[in-house]
């Protein structure tokens, strides 16, 4: 049997026991954002234990234990979900596409974790300045996990940088990080990193500490990502 063939029947494997694994657990999800946080880290840890690759982690004590909080990634695919709520011990919500709520399994962990629902498609000023708010309350709250490039690349480029998460920040903590999982294999919308991974969290700033004057959100969100170009660059040498 071929390689390519062997590799989909091990992906399909590994997507169908995280499946099995969210609907057996799902029973342990409350009100409780914390316990909810960790039933779902347990959950995308017994995936990475699945797909036996390593995954080299830097910088962890560059996440603020508390206080308003903006973790800024890149987004190469759905698996990085599952890599960050892995590695990270702060509980944190993300933002997350409102279409995932259509997959019953995803939309009761979702809420479970509060996450903010992002509309990308709209362009309903109200909806748009809903969303905006809720991703402020959520940094203030608990802090959130926000992928600035609002959608995913399957690669290792680096799109630009959304504003919409910039917006207002000024004594917010901001996590610029890089994820690098060199090769994927894909499956639909459903990856699975097959070589060693690396995630990256960079050095925290906070937006009135780096900018004198009140800085435009497009202005943070490109300092952002130059900040996370600057941790592709560190692991590519």
């Amino acid at each position: 049997m071929g390689s390519d063939i062997m590799d989909n029947i091990k992906s399909i494997r590994i997507l169908l026991g995280l499946i099995y694994d969210l609907y057996h657990n799902k029973k342990y999800l409350n009100d409780d954002f914390i316990n909810n946080y960790k039933v779902s880290s347990d959950v995308c840890k017994r995936v990475l234990e699945k797909i036996k690759v390593n995954v080299n982690i830097i910088g962890t004590e560059n996440i603020p234990v508390d206080g308003p909080l903006l973790l800024a990634p890149n987004h190469i695919s759905f698996f990085d979900i599952i890599l960050l709520l892995s590695v990270i011990d702060r509980p944190l919500p993300f933002a997350a596409a409102v279409e995932l709520m259509s997959y019953p399994i995803l939309r009761d962990y979702i809420s479970a974790l509060k996450c903010v629902l992002i509309n990308r498609e709209t362009n309903d000023m109200n909806t748009m300045r809903e969303q905006i708010d809720g991703i402020q309350e959520s940094i203030k709250k608990t802090g959130l996990i926000v992928f600035p490039e609002g959608e995913c690349s399957y690669n290792q480029e680096i799109y630009d940088f959304k504003k919409g998460a910039f917006l207002r920040l000024k004594e917010t903590s901001v996590v610029p990080t890089y994820i690098n999982t060199p090769v994927i294999k894909k499956i639909g919308k459903w990856t699975i990193p097959t070589d060693n991974i690396d995630i990256i969290f960079g050095k925290p700033f906070v937006v009135s500490e780096v900018f004198s004057t009140r800085a435009k959100a497009e202005v943070v969100a490109e300092y952002t990502k130059n900040k996370v170009l600057e941790l592709k660059r560190f692991i590519d040498n």
